[in-house]
């Protein structure tokens, strides 16, 4: 039990850490006023007891008492200068402990040899009293001054007091057995305190970090908070119940565009609001705001946001959100810039990017509250429904660029020549409508529908150059023409098609004739889908005569309908139509296949090979799918590549040259010829000629019409000549009716004609038939003007 019991006085606490070993070594070396005094006195007393008893071994204990002193003052003195920086290692401590244990033990040791050669050489009473008065003092002073370290402490105890116990009872006297028992109770009441003090010293060293370290991460909380708030994109305050400010940060200075320093803990809101006053940030109204949403919240106990005016035109956001003690969090926000993205997502919602113009969406709300607003009689006015003439060649000529130029040109001159009462939007691409307020009549309304073609009319500079544009419009009057806003509006688009269809820049009021011709062009559209599966469609062929040899060298291929109802369509009356629904891409693919098989079935008919030319559309051309289509055209047909030529237009190039180049390249390629159709009609430029990969250009045939007789027209058709001579491309009239106009041809060097002269166009058989006896009757004039030997 005893064995048991030494171990729990003398083993460590293993909560024992460095910094707390560190704290318990100080304790042991920091005292040195004391530490010096207690060694000269008792130094001091021994000799003096030495003297008076006049013994040699007192004096022997003495000097070995004052040597140990000495020598642990020396250990203090060395503690105390040492590198603290570099000798707070855990074995660095650990050894300073042992150097003071051992000078503490020694001293001990020391005074327990004085205790017994005292009481066993002497019977003095004086000798013993002094002896063990300076024992009793370095024991008790031993107990305070190393109880944080109590197995030093605990040692010096037992060094002290044991010694005196033993010689005590081998003096075998009542008095001493007294003594002895007397030491022993001290001993044990020493045991208690040392272990408690050198508890109370570890709990108060444990606390001690503990706080400290406490206090560290308080300090670091607290850094990291600062951090937090003054790097927030907000500004943020906190408010007491009374709305005074009790935190803030610099963003709140930030969001007001004012300075910091009109900003402090401790105002209140009302101080507050004057300072952003003073400064000019808020004007006295926005100042006011501010302080009344603040206060109301407060009250309310509610978490609400407010949008607080400046002065300088910006908008802060006040997010209040209260808080249980009765305070409220404030974050502030410059949302200005998100303020006007919103308006301006806002505006584009509701009007066009382009020309600034209600849209759709926004026209169709006003037109139903005007429909409604006038319902029941209460008022009458009149719908436009404006589209740009040819716009859509203008923009393939001009390109894209310019065509957004000229809407917006429009769009200005409509808003200017109508009344601030009246409404214009875009609908999309070139089609604008109008709402003429109170033009109850079809005379007024006509009148200003004219008015407006006459200002779209002007001459406008558009890419560099005076641009004229007409368009069509349509008139449709509430509540006769339609009672509800989509019926006027399908009415007025109803009539427009029909100003369109009667020659375009005209006005043209509803009537059921313009819903007839517009449900016409529907129904033509729907037969249209259904012609290619019904095999409605027919191709015939007109030749193309080499004017150096009078051989027939290619036909053209060019597509008819035969309509189950209106009988054969010539190509205007559905090539737009399957333009604008995009049924030409499969149209265009379906002639292509086809001419190419025709091409093979003539040749198995013992026809010589002809070239086969075949148009393509500007849909084709930008279809990505259009090369493939001419390998399989050709594969199916099993037909060499080189007898198959296809037709382009200028303008078709210059709706985006950089791609109409590749795919042009592409298509070339595959060793298909290629050619420009109408050449001149367009706006080609010569340095983009030189990069096309073209076989053959073609003259337009409004330049060949007039060829003799107009000196413009027979300057452009030899400088084309001219141009495909110097290029090393073949040449191509069209529309050649007169033997004059071919003489003419032949005389300036063109390679080939076509037109009426020698053939119209004609279906397979009879281009067939045609073709075989054009060559027979050339066979025979050849052989009976001398170019060929007659047979024997």
């Amino acid at each position: 039990m005893q064995l048991f019991s030494l171990k729990r006085f003398f083993r460590k606490d293993p909560r024992l850490t460095t910094d707390v070993l560190a704290d318990l070594v100080d304790s042991l070396y920091a005292p040195f006023v004391s530490l010096v005094l207690g060694a000269a006195s008792s130094a001091s007393l021994t000799f003096a007891v030495a003297l008076y008893a006049d013994l040699p071994q007192i004096a022997y204990c003495s000097a070995l008492l004052a040597f140990v002193s000495c020598v642990r003052v020396g250990a203090v003195l060395a503690y105390r200068r040492r590198d603290r920086a570099k000798d707070r290692s855990r074995a660095a401590l650990t050894k300073w402990e042992a150097i003071y244990a051992v000078g503490a033990y020694a001293f001990s040791g020391a005074l327990g040899a004085l205790d017994v050669v005292a009481l066993r050489d002497t019977n003095d009473a004086v000798v013993h009293m002094l002896v063990l008065t300076v024992t009793t003092g370095c024991t008790a002073g031993a107990v305070v001054r190393n109880s944080g370290v109590r197995h030093i402490a605990l040692g010096q105890l037992l060094f002290n007091v044991a010694p005196v116990c033993a010689a005590a009872l081998a003096r075998n006297e009542a008095a001493y057995y007294i003594l002895a028992f007397t030491f022993f109770v001290f001993t044990v009441s020493a045991f208690d305190i040392c272990f408690y003090q050198s508890a109370n010293m570890l709990r108060v060293l444990y606390a001690r970090k503990q706080t400290s370290k406490l206090a560290q991460q308080l300090e670091e909380r607290n850094k990291r908070f600062d951090a937090a708030l003054n790097n927030m994109p907000q500004g943020l305050c906190m408010l007491d119940g009374d709305g005074r400010l009790v935190v803030t940060n610099a963003r709140v200075a930030n969001a007001f565009g004012t300075s910091a320093a009109n900003i402090s803990a401790g105002q209140t809101i009302e101080a507050f609001a004057s300072s952003l006053q003073a400064s000019g940030a808020l004007t006295q109204e926005s100042a006011d705001l501010f302080v009344r949403e603040i206060f109301v919240n407060l009250r309310a106990g509610r978490t609400a946001c407010t949008l607080i005016p400046r002065r300088d035109g910006g908008v802060v956001s006040a997010t209040q959100a209260a808080q249980e003690d009765g305070g409220a969090v404030v974050i502030y926000e410059d949302v200005t810039e998100r303020q006007e993205a919103e308006a301006r997502v806002r505006y584009l919602a509701t009007h066009d990017a382009l020309t600034g113009l209600p849209n759709r969406a926004l026209f169709t709300r006003l037109l139903r509250e005007k429909v409604d607003a006038c319902r029941g009689g209460q008022g009458r006015f009149s719908l436009l429904f404006v589209d740009l003439d040819r716009f859509k060649a203008i923009n393939d000529t001009l390109g894209h660029a310019a065509g957004d130029a000229l809407l917006r040109e429009v769009s200005a001159r409509l808003k200017t020549c109508l009344r601030a009462c009246d409404a214009v939007a875009r609908l999309g691409g070139d089609e604008f409508v109008v709402i003429l307020h109170d033009m109850d009549t079809p005379r007024n309304a006509v009148r200003v529908a004219e008015s407006l073609l006459a200002c779209i009319a002007a001459p406008m500079p558009i890419a560099g150059q005076e641009c004229g544009v007409s368009a069509s419009i349509g008139v449709a009057l509430y509540p006769c023409d339609g009672a509800d806003d989509e019926t006027l509006l399908r009415n007025a688009d109803s009539a427009m098609y029909l100003a369109k269809a009667e020659g375009k820049g005209v006005v043209r009021l509803f009537s059921p004739k313009a819903k007839t011709q517009t449900l016409q062009g529907l129904t033509l559209e729907n037969d249209l889908r259904r012609a290619i599966k019904r095999d409605e469609f027919l191709l015939v062929y007109q030749p193309k005569r080499c004017i150096a040899t009078g051989a027939i060298t290619g036909v053209e291929a060019l597509l008819r309908w035969r309509h189950p109802e209106l009988g054969l369509l010539p190509p205007d009356r559905f090539i737009p139509i399957a333009e604008e629904s995009g049924l030409i891409v499969p149209m265009g693919k379906w002639v292509m296949e086809r001419a190419c098989a025709q091409h093979m079935a003539w040749r198995a008919q013992g026809l010589g090979p002809v070239s086969v030319a075949v148009n393509l559309s500007p849909r084709q051309l930008y279809d990505d799918h259009i090369v493939s289509d001419i390998c399989e055209a050709l594969a199916k047909a099993g037909m060499e590549p080189d007898w198959l030529e296809l037709e382009i237009t200028e303008n078709m190039v210059m709706q985006d040259a950089g791609d109409a180049l590749m795919v042009l390249r592409a298509i070339k390629e595959t060793g298909v010829k290629l050619a420009i159709d109408d050449f001149g009609a367009g706006h080609t430029s010569f340095a983009l000629i030189r990069q096309i990969p073209l076989d053959k250009i073609k003259i337009d045939r409004s330049f060949v019409n007039d060829i003799l007789t107009d000196p413009n027209d027979r300057a452009i058709a030899e400088a084309i000549i001219s141009l495909g001579q110097a290029l090393k491309l073949r040449v191509v009239a069209e529309g050649v009716e007169t033997e004059a106009q071919e003489a003419f041809l032949r005389e300036h060097g063109c390679n080939e004609i076509q037109g009426y002269l020698f053939s119209r166009p004609l279906e397979a058989d009879a281009l067939h038939a045609f073709v075989s006896d054009h060559n027979l009757g050339r066979l025979l004039r050849m052989r009976d003007s001398g170019a060929i030997k007659k047979s024997a």
